[in-house]
């Protein structure tokens, strides 16, 4: 958090709040099917490069013309979101 990569965070203090913690990120990908289809992709990237991947998404998604702005409840891109192996890649 010294360097602004990471605003906030949570640091499991036991097993039992870590599969609570995990249980919440493997259901990340359940929960954006929710709201429609889903496209997914699964990386390892450096940390501070983590941000840009999805800033990149948008640009590319707005370029194509399937997302407005950050994206539309009834758009053809509803949300670009990053989210998983933060800290795998080097």
């Amino acid at each position: 958090m010294s360097e602004d990569i990471v605003l906030d965070g949570v640091l499991a203090q036991d097993t039992t709040q870590f599969q609570r913690l995990w249980s919440i990120r493997e259901s990340a990908a359940e929960a954006a099917g929710k709201t429609g289809s889903v496209y997914k992709y699964d990386v390892s990237v450096p940390v501070p490069k983590m941000y840009g991947l999805v800033q990149k998404m948008r640009e590319r998604l707005r370029t194509a013309g399937l997302l407005e702005g950050d994206g539309q409840p009834d758009g053809k891109c509803r949300a670009v979101a990053g989210y998983g192996h933060c800290g795998d890649g080097e």
